[in-house]
């Protein structure tokens, strides 16, 4: 998969970098993401998308299936301490949050970075969750090993797409003006 040709003529190179990175190389099932999975919204311009990015929606993508189903099918099922409040917690806020950087990266909102920094925050906390569920003897929880996994390369792309929107703002690239530069008046 280091080279696919979506139908804008696009070709994805991204997918090598991440892939050698986080060892994570099966992609998603049609139905979940396509190549082409980009919203079109009335009114907004939105920039071509980088083969880097595309890589980080459909791990984000990818992440929050995962996700769900292991939570779903795995964790409920097992029912102990894979239920525990605490881990179910950051199950659900890694799927919410998986899935709003993944839209606004869909949909080119420029404060996408972001909210891909704090992804990559959840991401990796619930990488750690799922590891602590692995039991004390020498057995080992594929699943949860399986869904950590994702989530930490989850986790490295959306760093990775945050350093680069702020090498961008380093630049002095347009960027929409903050709440503390729109309402100066306004104590923060």
């Amino acid at each position: 998969m280091d080279t696919i040709q979506n139908n804008s003529g696009q070709k994805n190179l991204g997918q090598k970098n991440i892939t050698k990175r986080t060892g994570i190389k099966k992609p998603m099932s049609a139905e979940l993401m396509s190549a082409d999975m980009h919203l079109s919204v009335p009114g907004v311009q939105t920039a071509e998308v980088s083969p880097d990015l595309d890589e980080c929606i459909r791990l984000c993508w990818q992440a929050r299936h995962t996700v769900q189903r292991t939570l779903v099918e795995h964790c409920l099922s097992k029912g102990g301490k894979y239920v525990g409040p605490t881990h179910v917690q950051s199950m659900l806020d890694c799927m919410d949050i998986c899935q709003a950087a993944a839209d606004f990266m869909t949909r080119g909102s420029p404060l996408h970075t972001s909210v891909c920094a704090a992804a990559a925050n959840v991401a990796d906390a619930c990488a750690d969750s799922c590891e602590s569920m692995q039991p004390n003897d020498a057995t080992a929880d594929g699943e949860m090993q399986r869904c950590a996994d994702i989530c930490r390369a989850c986790a490295i792309a959306c760093r990775d797409m945050a350093q680069q929107g702020a090498a961008i703002e380093d630049l002095h690239i347009d960027r929409p003006p903050t709440l503390a530069e729109e309402f100066p008046s306004i104590p923060t």
